[in-house]
């Protein structure tokens, strides 16, 4: 019986550590206090505006254009999590998307 209940226990530890691990965050700019972040999951696409622009569509059908995004994320179909705070600016030159400043930021 503790036979079986040990050979359980460790059958269900082997297939939770198969998992994939999450990737590292990359740290874009330095956390502010003065504004608030949120966390932000969707999928990196580029739109032919004004000779081009890196945009992360969210999965919550929000367009977020970040002022910062790091040239290794700047290829259309990667899927992301990150961290954000809201642009001080109003819009950029593209028009297209809400400003943000990343924070962090990972591939999912």
């Amino acid at each position: 019986m503790i036979r079986t209940r040990l050979l359980a226990a460790a059958a269900a530890l082997a297939v939770s550590a198969c998992g994939p691990a999450p990737l590292p965050w990359t740290m874009v700019s330095p956390e502010r206090a003065s504004r608030p972040s949120f966390r932000l999951v969707g999928s990196i696409r580029h739109l032919d505006v004004e000779g081009g622009v890196y945009v992360i569509h969210g999965d919550d059908s929000v367009t977020y254009a970040p002022t910062n995004l790091p040239a290794g994320f700047q290829y259309a179909g990667t899927r992301v999590e990150a961290d954000a705070r809201r642009a001080d600016q109003g819009m950029g030159i593209h028009q297209v998307g809400h400003p943000i400043d990343l924070v962090k930021i990972r591939q999912r």
